[in-house]
Protein backbone atom coordinates (compact mmCIF):
# COMPACT_ATOMS: atom_id res chain seq x y z
CA UNK A 1 0.00 0.00 0.00
CA UNK A 2 1.28 3.45 -0.87
CA UNK A 3 1.88 5.96 1.85
CA UNK A 4 0.28 9.36 1.55
CA UNK A 5 3.71 10.93 1.06
CA UNK A 6 4.53 8.54 -1.76
CA UNK A 7 1.15 9.03 -3.40
CA UNK A 8 1.45 12.84 -3.21
CA UNK A 9 4.90 12.83 -4.78
CA UNK A 10 3.96 10.53 -7.66
CA UNK A 11 0.66 12.36 -8.26
CA UNK A 12 2.29 15.80 -8.57
CA UNK A 13 5.32 14.50 -10.43
CA UNK A 14 3.06 12.86 -13.06
CA UNK A 15 1.11 16.09 -13.50
CA UNK A 16 4.34 18.03 -13.97
CA UNK A 17 5.65 15.29 -16.28
CA UNK A 18 2.58 15.55 -18.59
CA UNK A 19 2.50 19.35 -18.58
CA UNK A 20 6.24 19.54 -19.28
CA UNK A 21 5.62 17.80 -22.61
CA UNK A 22 2.94 20.32 -23.56
CA UNK A 23 3.40 22.89 -26.30
CA UNK A 24 1.77 25.48 -24.00
CA UNK A 25 4.51 27.60 -22.40
CA UNK A 26 2.32 28.36 -19.35
CA UNK A 27 1.86 24.64 -18.62
CA UNK A 28 5.60 24.07 -19.08
CA UNK A 29 6.32 26.90 -16.65
CA UNK A 30 3.91 25.50 -14.06
CA UNK A 31 5.45 22.04 -14.55
CA UNK A 32 8.92 23.42 -13.79
CA UNK A 33 7.56 25.19 -10.70
CA UNK A 34 5.93 21.97 -9.44
CA UNK A 35 9.17 20.07 -10.09
CA UNK A 36 11.26 22.58 -8.10
CA UNK A 37 8.80 22.35 -5.17
CA UNK A 38 8.98 18.56 -5.27
CA UNK A 39 12.78 18.69 -5.30
CA UNK A 40 12.81 20.97 -2.27
CA UNK A 41 10.13 19.15 -0.26
CA UNK A 42 11.17 15.55 -0.96
CA UNK A 43 14.91 15.73 -1.81
CA UNK A 44 14.16 13.73 -4.95
CA UNK A 45 15.62 14.58 -8.36
CA UNK A 46 13.73 12.74 -11.08
CA UNK A 47 13.94 15.03 -14.11
CA UNK A 48 10.82 15.64 -16.15
CA UNK A 49 12.68 14.48 -19.27
CA UNK A 50 12.79 10.83 -18.13
CA UNK A 51 10.34 8.25 -19.44
CA UNK A 52 8.77 6.03 -16.78
CA UNK A 53 5.89 3.67 -17.53
CA UNK A 54 2.72 3.00 -15.57
CA UNK A 55 2.98 1.46 -12.13
CA UNK A 56 5.86 3.69 -10.97
CA UNK A 57 6.21 3.31 -7.18
CA UNK A 58 8.37 5.08 -4.60
CA UNK A 59 7.72 3.54 -1.16
CA UNK A 60 9.85 6.22 0.54
CA UNK A 61 10.49 9.25 -1.70
CA UNK A 62 13.71 10.52 -0.17
CA UNK A 63 17.24 11.08 -1.49
CA UNK A 64 16.69 9.76 -5.02
CA UNK A 65 18.71 11.01 -7.99
CA UNK A 66 18.10 9.90 -11.58
CA UNK A 67 19.94 11.12 -14.67
CA UNK A 68 18.12 12.96 -17.46
CA UNK A 69 18.63 10.22 -20.06
CA UNK A 70 16.62 7.47 -18.37
CA UNK A 71 13.85 5.13 -19.55
CA UNK A 72 11.95 2.66 -17.35
CA UNK A 73 9.20 0.23 -18.26
CA UNK A 74 6.04 -0.55 -16.33
CA UNK A 75 5.92 -1.46 -12.62
CA UNK A 76 9.20 0.23 -11.72
CA UNK A 77 9.86 0.40 -7.95
CA UNK A 78 12.63 2.58 -6.56
CA UNK A 79 13.50 2.77 -2.88
CA UNK A 80 15.13 5.60 -0.90
CA UNK A 81 18.67 6.96 -1.22
CA UNK A 82 19.27 5.56 -4.68
CA UNK A 83 21.33 7.02 -7.53
CA UNK A 84 20.98 6.17 -11.19
CA UNK A 85 23.62 8.01 -13.16
CA UNK A 86 26.46 8.03 -15.63
CA UNK A 87 30.18 8.12 -14.99
CA UNK A 88 30.66 10.80 -17.65
CA UNK A 89 28.62 13.18 -19.74
CA UNK A 90 26.91 11.33 -22.57
CA UNK A 91 23.54 11.26 -24.27
CA UNK A 92 23.04 7.49 -24.26
CA UNK A 93 20.04 6.39 -22.24
CA UNK A 94 20.04 4.13 -19.23
CA UNK A 95 17.22 1.66 -19.86
CA UNK A 96 15.27 -0.39 -17.31
CA UNK A 97 12.80 -3.05 -18.44
CA UNK A 98 9.43 -3.95 -16.96
CA UNK A 99 8.96 -5.14 -13.36
CA UNK A 100 12.28 -3.82 -12.02
CA UNK A 101 12.77 -3.24 -8.29
CA UNK A 102 15.75 -1.31 -6.91
CA UNK A 103 16.55 -1.63 -3.20
CA UNK A 104 17.47 1.12 -0.77
CA UNK A 105 20.90 2.80 -0.89
CA UNK A 106 21.73 1.33 -4.31
CA UNK A 107 23.93 2.95 -6.92
CA UNK A 108 23.61 2.25 -10.64
CA UNK A 109 26.30 4.12 -12.53
CA UNK A 110 27.74 3.59 -15.97
CA UNK A 111 27.35 4.13 -19.69
CA UNK A 112 24.94 2.19 -21.92
CA UNK A 113 23.45 0.26 -18.99
CA UNK A 114 20.43 -1.88 -19.79
CA UNK A 115 18.58 -3.60 -16.95
CA UNK A 116 16.34 -6.38 -18.26
CA UNK A 117 12.77 -7.33 -17.37
CA UNK A 118 11.91 -8.89 -13.99
CA UNK A 119 15.13 -7.80 -12.29
CA UNK A 120 15.53 -7.21 -8.55
CA UNK A 121 18.49 -5.19 -7.33
CA UNK A 122 19.07 -5.66 -3.60
CA UNK A 123 19.71 -3.00 -1.01
CA UNK A 124 23.15 -1.37 -0.94
CA UNK A 125 24.10 -2.79 -4.35
CA UNK A 126 26.49 -1.20 -6.82
CA UNK A 127 25.76 -1.93 -10.48
CA UNK A 128 28.05 -0.72 -13.27
CA UNK A 129 27.20 -3.22 -16.02
CA UNK A 130 24.08 -4.30 -17.87
CA UNK A 131 21.90 -6.96 -16.23
CA UNK A 132 20.01 -9.67 -18.18
CA UNK A 133 16.32 -10.51 -17.73
CA UNK A 134 15.08 -12.47 -14.69
CA UNK A 135 18.06 -11.71 -12.46
CA UNK A 136 18.51 -10.92 -8.77
CA UNK A 137 21.51 -8.74 -7.82
CA UNK A 138 22.82 -8.93 -4.26
CA UNK A 139 26.05 -7.30 -3.16
CA UNK A 140 27.60 -9.28 -0.36
CA UNK A 141 29.84 -7.63 2.18
CA UNK A 142 33.16 -9.30 2.87
CA UNK A 143 33.55 -10.97 6.23
CA UNK A 144 36.16 -9.00 8.13
CA UNK A 145 37.52 -9.40 11.61
CA UNK A 146 37.89 -6.20 13.55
Amino acid sequence: MRSRRSYNFIFWWRIAWVWYRSENSIKRGVAKYIYKRLQRNYSVEIPLSVEIGAGFFLPHPLGIVIRKEFVAGTNFTLRQNTTIGSNRINKEKTIFGDNVTVGANSCIIGNNIVIGDNVQIGAMSFVNKSVPDNTVIITEKENREW
